[in-house]
């Protein structure tokens, strides 16, 4: 019981307190205010200015957004239309590189050819030649004894 008559004794004493006096009269004055204005109105008002102003930067940023696809699908064809035109001529290029080269190694392997049959008939030419020599030097030797 002592403990509880301190308590109320303090709570006097601070409700008698000139600070406390005057916050408790701005609390009861912004009481008053807030009964006599409806909040719901207020709020209602504010958050229906807040949604439009949001509703119309959403559809700003969807118009820039939509142009921006558009940009990027229009740059995009662009460069499928690029490269498709790039590597049509690639290919056309690549088959008359390979041609080319296949023409060449033509020629070159009958050049190669022509060059080994040289090569074999001057063998068989020495060859003949030596056999011819060496048959006139035993008829040489036969003829004179």
């Amino acid at each position: 019981m002592k403990f509880t008559q301190e308590i109320e004794k303090q709570i006097k004493a601070l409700l008698e307190n000139e600070t406390i006096q005057k916050l408790k009269k701005e609390v009861d004055k912004a009481s008053k205010e807030l009964k006599g204005t409806n909040l719901t109105e207020l709020l209602e008002t504010q958050g229906a200015k807040r949604i439009e102003k949001l509703e119309k930067s959403y559809k700003s940023m969807l118009v820039r957004l939509n142009k921006a696809q558009k940009q990027l699908d229009l740059e995009l064809n662009r460069l499928k239309n690029t490269l498709t035109v790039t590597r049509k001529e690639a290919g056309k290029s690549l088959g008359t590189v390979v041609r080319t080269v296949e023409t060449e190694r033509k020629r070159l392997q009958k050049i190669v050819k022509s060059e080994a049959q040289k090569k074999r008939v001057a063998k068989k030419a020495k060859k003949v030649t030596r056999k011819a020599k060496a048959t006139t030097k035993k008829v040489a030797r036969k003829v004179t004894p």
